[in-house]
Parts: C-alpha cells; structure tokens; sequence
C-alpha cells in the first residue's frame, strides 16, 4: 500500500527503525490508526549493513541531509530498483546478489520467455533482453525457486547513505495471518540452512557416539554428508541426497576411518571423556 513521507530512524550504531505514516484504504474496515512499530517512539531497531558511512548525530545528521530527533538521526528515504544482470548468473551469483523472489514463470503462460540455460540455472525474460523483470529459476535450498533480476536499495537524506532493502512479509498498515506464516517459515529455514548448523551439529553427533574431540577433517567429513545428504563407503553409498539427511551423517559417523581405528581406540585421549562423579566421604 502507498506510505506517505517514508522515513527512518537511524541511531549511532547504524541500526534503524521504520517510521511511516500509512495510508489506509476508507474501503477497509480498518482502524485509522499508525502502528505503533512505526510511530514516531518506535523502538524496534534492526540492524542494516549499509554501503559506506550513515547519518549520525556526530555528523550532524549527515551535513544536514536528515534531522535530529530524540537523539536520533530522522531521514527520508526512497526506495530504487534497478537490474542486476546482464548475463545468466551462476547459483552462486544468484545466492550472492538476488535476494528478491520472483514469479512461477509456468503460472504466466504466454507472460514469460525462456532465454538461456547454463550450470542449473534457467533464465525467463519478460520482454526482450535483460531486465528487473527477467527471472532466474535454479534448485535453492533442495527446492525449485525464482529470483527477479532485481536489485532494491534505501536511498536516506540526500541519497548519499543507502542499504539493501531488507526483505519483509508483513505490511505495517494491515497484517495478515498468512504473511506472519510465511516469514516464519522463511526465519526457520534460514536458521536450518545456516553455515554453522552443519559442522555444530556434526560435533554433537560425533559427541554422542563416543569420541569427545573429533578431528576437524572427521567434522567436515559428517557435516559434508549432512549437506550432501549422501555418503558412500565401500562402494555402498548412504541417503537420500537431500540436504539434512541424518541417515547420511549417521553412516559417515559409523564408517569413517576415525570411528574404527584401533590406534585411536588404544589412545588414553581418545574416546569419549566420562564425568567422574564424587561423593561424599563417609567417615
């Protein structure tokens, strides 16, 4: 929905708050009252990686391009878009720069032309050549997904401070039950695909069955057939290549040369440490 004087809140930290005054359809049942996370008092900051230096009271709110409040620095903001590629992307470009979502091409029939196809990687365009509104589809995350060559950017006070546009599911104005549930299953996904989650949990594993401190190649070993979903050994080969199979990193723990070394297992060090329990001298 349309918002009227968009601005920002920005602290000395760089974190920032919404502040807008949305406008409210008089067709909707609706309240005519401003959120209270984007009021003016909102204090729900957030942290933005900006592109080089931001407003700040020690800058005089950017040479006077925003203006002080209760501390803070109050900016404009616009939000521009523009094309990222010219080119069809890797996946690793994708994951890098696209983080807009884009249409189910094969809904649009007759809307979108498929262009170029390369490294997994499908390029549709909408229109001739490439534009914000060609879309890429690629297997994200174990699931067919879409990306719009799109790049947004919050442009604050004179446009010389801006930042990605973080993405967001619920309107400010108006939220839905449907829009809460897509972001938390966007959240949880990102906590599941997480870099960290694959060797912490391939630690604790290890852990479990027997062996306190696991070689760093052991970890990346499990954490390998963990994201892989598959782990081969002695030419039997183990999951459903699906990222997260537990099957897998089960047998990469069980089967790797670590796990069944006798020189290991004469080790004093090796092994699982035990906590010794201590009770009480009884005279």
């Amino acid at each position: 929905m349309p918002t009227s004087n968009p601005t920002l809140l920005v602290r000395d930290t760089g974190a920032v708050a919404i502040v807008h005054n949305p406008f409210i359809n008089p067709n909707y049942n609706s309240v005519r009252v401003t959120e209270l996370r984007v009021r003016n008092s909102n204090s729900n900051y957030f942290k933005v990686v900006w592109t080089d230096d931001y407003p700040t009271a020690s800058n005089n709110c950017g040479n006077g391009a925003c203006r002080s409040f209760a501390g803070d620095c109050l900016c404009e903001i616009t939000i521009q878009e523009r094309k990222v590629f010219n080119r069809i992307p890797s996946l690793s470009e994708i994951e890098n720069r696209l983080f807009v979502g884009g249409v189910n091409v094969d809904s649009f029939s007759g809307t979108y032309t498929q262009s170029e196809s390369a490294g997994g990687v499908t390029v549709f365009h909408r229109g001739s050549g490439y534009s914000k509104n060609s879309v890429s589809r690629a297997t994200y995350r174990g699931e067919v997904a879409y990306f719009k060559n799109v790049e947004s950017m919050v442009k604050s006070g004179t446009g010389n401070y801006s930042f990605r546009n973080p993405p967001v599911f619920l309107n400010p104005a108006l939220h839905e039950p449907r829009d809460a549930m897509y972001e938390t299953d966007e959240v949880l996904k990102s906590y599941f695909y997480h870099d960290n989650v694959a060797p912490f949990l391939a630690t604790r594993l290890i852990q479990r069955f027997g062996i306190s401190n696991p070689s760093p190649r052991y970890v990346q070993a499990v954490a390998t057939a963990f994201k892989n979903g598959s782990y081969s050994s002695g030419g039997v080969t183990f999951g459903s290549s699906n990222y997260g199979d537990l099957g897998a990193a089960a047998a990469a723990i069980i089967l790797d040369r670590e796990s069944a070394s006798e020189i290991l297992d004469a080790d004093p060090t090796g092994g699982s440490f035990r906590e010794v329990s201590r009770h009480p001298i009884i005279s």
